[in-house]
């Protein structure tokens, strides 16, 4: 049996995207509940596309990523991802819950 809560941090420290938290003990894949539904994640994924468009006709070269719940956000690639605050490609409708992670926040509340 896996514990997923039980992670090595040596392990932890090189994880699948070469980054790491290193002290982080809880394996970023055990999502558990928040894991989006697909209708979600596609949802979530054509505005991350949306964005990442708007954000390269300004000129600002930037990636879609999807982590391991499902969830996309917006990369900007380079050192300064505060050139896209100086544009109109709001990135704020990509970071509220879905129905989903709406779903398991109240459960956490109860």
């Amino acid at each position: 049996m896996v514990d997923p809560l039980s992670v090595d941090t040596v392990l932890a420290a090189r994880g699948a995207d070469g980054q790491g938290t290193g002290a982080d003990r809880i394996d970023p894949r055990a999502v558990g509940p928040f894991r989006l539904s697909a209708a979600d994640s596609r949802a979530l994924r054509r505005t991350a596309d949306d964005k990442v468009a708007c954000l390269n006709r300004a000129g600002i070269a930037s990636d879609v990523v999807v982590g391991a719940s499902g969830r996309p956000r917006v990369q900007i690639v380079g050192n300064d991802p505060e050139r896209a605050l100086g544009t109109r490609c709001d990135l704020a409708a990509l970071d509220a819950p879905t129905r989903s992670e709406r779903k398991a926040l109240d459960a956490l509340t109860e």
